[in-house]
């Protein structure tokens, strides 16, 4: 299998945490990175080992560039944006939560990823627990019967983005912590019990009630 060449865009705490992954791959590498903040773009392609010359600041340098074949989206608010643009370019897109700020963004991705072909994933990583695999395993084998309703929650003990933050903007963030860390909760749901918006379900999602 040929290496996939990674391209980070938005060298953060969360790009960084990626490179780590990434680093544990025989068969992926970071080759690019790109961020409007120079220190964050020096520090990242230090641990990166990348030269000191490939960092822009500018994604469409990135993704033009020819030097990776994926992108891992690490940006606020703009999830859309930079992704319709990589999948122009060919290009794979791995793309953090939230998915996009509304239901019309979000649509739109999906629908370039299925033009231009290339491969569309949200870090949605809760799928992967190997608590919810075992559990979506025993779901697929009938166990539970015929699962018509689910409630789902989460709680998060400690621990919140820093005040003034992107993350407490709706214009940036979409609204909330149910696009932040709440948004893994209803995933596993749907996944869990094979899409309550699949076509041939007649299951209704119904959002009971929210953090203000």
């Amino acid at each position: 299998m040929d290496r996939v060449r990674i391209g980070v865009i938005g060298c953060g705490s969360i790009g960084r945490h990626h490179l780590k992954q990434f680093k544990t791959l025989e068969n992926a590498s970071v080759t690019a990175d790109c961020d409007v903040d120079t220190g964050s773009l020096e520090t990242f392609g230090k641990e990166a080992g990348l030269a000191d010359d490939a960092h822009p600041s500018d994604y469409f340098d990135l993704i033009e560039s020819g030097e990776v074949n994926a992108v891992v989206i690490c940006l606020p608010r703009f999830h859309s944006t930079v992704s319709i643009e990589a999948f122009k370019q060919g290009l794979h897109v791995f793309c953090e939560k939230p998915m996009a700020i509304n239901y019309g963004e979000a649509k739109i991705m999906v629908d370039a990823s299925k033009r231009y072909d290339r491969k569309l994933q949200i870090g949605l990583q809760n799928r992967f627990r190997g608590e919810s695999q075992a559990l979506k395993e025993v779901m697929d084998w009938g166990v539970l019967g015929d699962v018509y309703y689910s409630k789902c929650g989460w709680l998060r003990r400690n621990g919140l983005p820093p005040w003034g933050s992107w993350f407490m903007r709706r214009r940036d963030s979409g609204g909330g912590p149910i696009m932040d860390i709440g948004v893994h909760a209803p995933d596993l749901a749907f996944w869990l019990t094979s899409n309550f918006f699949s076509p041939e379900n007649s299951f209704r999602v119904k959002l009971l009630k929210t953090c203000p």
